[in-house]
């Protein structure tokens, strides 16, 4: 069976390394930060790539744990910079954080992801969201949160 092109959708690894190369590349110097992550639905497969992020948190109703966090450099600095991707099965009832690191800024990086990790178990996404101090980060406050219903 042959698979149509417009179907394969670009590994989150990839599409990191693509943007570091044009960074690189750039007149300018620039830096960022990035996360790619891609979904399935039907399998409940999350895949993600980071460059400089902190870890991902998935929660259920009952606890928070910190998912794996690939390998990857800030985004413009090294030419030959590799990034790695992990994934993860989301179950029903998951939700998966993907956060900027302004969000945890206070303290050490552990202690501002568990202070983190308290304020997202349980509850609907807005109410979790309601829950987080965007206010404290200043202008670095982005945060993404999915839920898996079905």
């Amino acid at each position: 069976m042959r698979h149509s092109r417009r179907n394969r959708v670009t590994a989150p690894a990839t599409i990191l390394s693509r943007l570091n190369t044009l960074l690189c590349r750039a007149d300018t110097v620039t830096t960022a930060t990035a996360v790619i992550a891609t979904y399935r639905p039907r399998t409940g497969r999350l895949r993600w790539a980071r460059a400089g992020h902190p870890p991902p948190l998935l929660a259920d109703s009952h606890r928070v744990t910190c998912l794996p966090n690939p390998r990857g450099p800030l985004l413009g600095v090294f030419p030959a910079a590799s990034f790695t991707q992990h994934s993860h099965r989301l179950l029903p009832g998951h939700s998966v954080l993907f956060y900027t690191d302004g969000l945890i800024k206070r303290g050490a990086l552990d202690e501002g992801i568990g202070l983190l990790a308290e304020r997202i178990t349980g509850g609907h996404p807005a109410a979790v969201l309601d829950r987080l101090d965007f206010a404290a980060a200043g202008d670095d406050a982005c945060a993404l949160l999915a839920q898996r219903i079905a």
